[in-house]
């Protein structure tokens, strides 16, 4: 099984790889390219295989990392930082660091040019953004 960060799949292939998770179902977004998961851990390549991941990966994250910080989100344009309005209604889905301990995510409006607007005023994916200092978030899209 590659457990790289090249790739969501691969980020995402260490939660089941360490047992973390027994499931590749968490992983699944009904967006273009994606398939249902077939849960197939017979070869360590079928894991997560291409297609079955409907999330991307932001990287670079530290205990140290802001609550709010953005981990996991979908739909992502693949290559690019802008939200594609059409799954969900117009609506991205965010989880952030603090989801798991608060018991929720985001979903949030996109805008006309696919990105997601928070208090900032700020494109929340956006190297302008506070949240980043200066940085462009680096990205991993599904395979």
């Amino acid at each position: 099984m590659h457990l790289g960060a090249g790739s969501a799949n691969e980020v995402f292939r260490q939660l089941i790889a360490s047992e973390f998770c027994q499931s590749e179902s968490l992983f699944y977004a009904k967006i273009p390219g994606t398939r249902k998961p077939d849960n197939d851990f017979s070869r360590p390549e079928n894991a997560l295989a291409k297609g079955e991941v409907g999330y991307s990966y932001i990287l670079g994250h530290s205990s140290r990392s802001p609550a709010e910080t953005p981990l996991v989100v979908t739909p992502l344009v693949p290559g690019t930082n802008r939200f594609d309005p059409e799954p969900f209604k117009g609506r991205a889905v965010i989880m952030r660091i603090d989801s798991l301990s608060a018991g929720g995510i985001d979903v949030l409006p996109i805008n006309p040019h696919g990105e997601v607007i928070d208090s900032s005023g700020k494109h929340l994916l956006a190297h302008d953004h506070p949240i980043w200092h200066g940085k462009a978030p680096v990205i991993v899209w599904p395979e």
